[in-house]
């Protein structure tokens, strides 16, 4: 799942506990005492595009890993049919 402006509000401000709002435009947070918390907008954009990258970097890991698998399961004989029966896809 892609990372969300929650995601980048609690990356920025480990100290939230509550977040309301979807967007940079009406994001509020409060702390576990439940003061509110000042978000920092270039912090949260910062962090929410660091989270983006890592996840892109993760899906690409991931796909490069399953390639592999599938290479290696083709290379020991396995057909198409057999590789999909295992991997569910």
């Amino acid at each position: 799942m892609q990372p969300t402006i929650h995601d980048a509000v609690r990356s920025a401000h480990p100290e939230a506990v509550t977040i309301y709002g979807n967007d940079l435009g009406t994001i509020n947070a409060i702390d576990a005492d439940g003061n509110p918390i000042t978000i920092s907008l270039d912090s949260v954009t910062t962090h929410h595009a660091a989270l983006l990258d890592q996840h892109s970097a993760q899906q690409e890991a991931a796909a490069a890993t399953r390639a592999s698998a599938v290479a290696k399961l083709t290379a020991l004989g396995l057909t198409e049919a057999e590789i999909q029966a295992l991997t569910g896809k």
